[in-house]
């Protein structure tokens, strides 16, 4: 069956597929996060200054890790004209023109989207020859999503085909 004779991903201009973040790891980091805290304030309570240190990054860090999981704060929204993805509430759209392809990369633990941009791509180059060097590729998703890399890789590859026709 070629590209044409499939239905399309997206049965219309309006349609969007919107994933949020994985949430695997937010049952392994919080609890430890609490009991480095918990840590942090036994140390305050024996009168051991670093107890303030440790007390404040990992209650800090547990904090701006669960905003992470506010509904809307972080996902990504694959469309017709490309992909938006929003972490801690903050925005960033690029339209399946600017990019040009598309794979799973490992960054230590993670499994995230990595990709290219075209010679139409309009934005800053400042970090893509540090970031093909480290993950093979110019730029990468800012989270992992409820669809593992090699799938949205892949859905990502057939949208971008996909708006060419």
């Amino acid at each position: 069956m070629t590209m044409e004779n499939q239905p399309k991903l997206l049965p219309n201009a309006d349609s969007e597929i919107i994933l949020g973040p994985t949430k695997r790891k937010l049952w392994f980091i919080i609890p430890i996060s609490i009991l480095f805290v918990a840590g942090g304030i036994w140390m305050i309570i024996d009168n051991e200054p670093m107890g303030w240190f440790v007390t404040s990054f990992f209650g800090i860090g547990s904090l701006v890790f669960l905003v992470q999981y506010l509904p809307g704060s972080t996902y990504i929204k694959l469309s017709r004209k490309g992909f938006e993805t929003k972490t801690l509430f903050r925005k960033a759209f690029l339209s399946w023109d600017e990019v040009k392809n598309f794979g799973p990369v490992s960054v230590g633990r993670n499994l995230l989207v990595g990709y290219d941009f075209t010679e139409e791509f309009k934005g800053t180059a400042k970090m893509r020859d540090f970031n093909k060097g480290f993950a093979g590729y110019e730029s990468l998703t800012p989270a992992e999503y409820e669809m593992n890399a090699h799938d949205l890789a892949n859905l990502m590859l057939k949208l971008k085909v996909e708006s060419k026709s």
